[in-house]
Formats: C-alpha cells, sequence, structure tokens
C-alpha cells in the first residue's frame, strides 16, 4: 500500500509577500551571477536564512528553503503574466471597463529591479 503524501497548506498573500520582501532584501546573493563573493552554498544558505525567517513568522507551517526557492519562482511567473495581461488591456484601444489593477504582489515584483 502506498503512503500517502502529506501536503503542506497553501502560501498565504501575506506570505508571500514576506517572501517577496526577504528576497528583495537578499537580492544581492540570490540574483547575483556566481563568482568568488556568490557560490551555490551562499545562494542556499540565503534561501535557509528566508525559510527561518518566515518560519518564525508564521509558525504553525514549516517551510524549507527548498519550498521559498520554488514559491519564489511561481510568484515571479505569476506577475510576469500579470504584467504582461495588464499592459495588453492598457493598449487596447475603443471604450469599455478601465484595465485591472496589479495585485499587490504584481505590483512589489515589479518596483523590485532585476526580479522580472
Amino acid at each position: 500500500m502506498e503512503k500517502k503524501r502529506n501536503r503542506k497548506p497553501n502560501w498565504t498573500e501575506e506570505q508571500g509577500l514576506l517572501l517577496a520582501q526577504l528576497v528583495n532584501e537578499h537580492k544581492g546573493m540570490l540574483r547575483g551571477k556566481f563568482g568568488p563573493t556568490v557560490t551555490s552554498q551562499g545562494k542556499r544558505r540565503a534561501w535557509d536564512t528566508i525559510s527561518q525567517t518566515i518560519n518564525a513568522s508564521f509558525p504553525l507551517v514549516v517551510r524549507t528553503g527548498d519550498d521559498c526557492e520554488k514559491r519564489w519562482y511561481v510568484l515571479q511567473s505569476k506577475a510576469k503574466d500579470e504584467i504582461a495581461a495588464h499592459k495588453r488591456e492598457s493598449s487596447l484601444t475603443g471604450g469599455g471597463p478601465p484595465a485591472k489593477r496589479l495585485s499587490q504582489g504584481g505590483r512589489h515584483c515589479l518596483s523590485s529591479p532585476g526580479t522580472l
């Protein structure tokens, strides 16, 4: 009999915003090119630091560094799609309702240079 994998709860909006803020603080290490000061171990330590901060803020769910890294790339992808749709809608001609506003996460990713 196969053992059923236990899923963690979905990421909340607050956790996603905290993740975006923490990634922005560690941007030099996480987004930098590999070299003498930026190593894979350093990046791994940065993701682990981010996960520890998120776990301290939201103790009900334990997130690993890998969980945070995966979620960050998902957030980036969603923000890119949202920004592209916003640009597409805002450049349309004709009447109709105004374009939808960007979500808070999309605005945060857009305002952080070098994240998209």
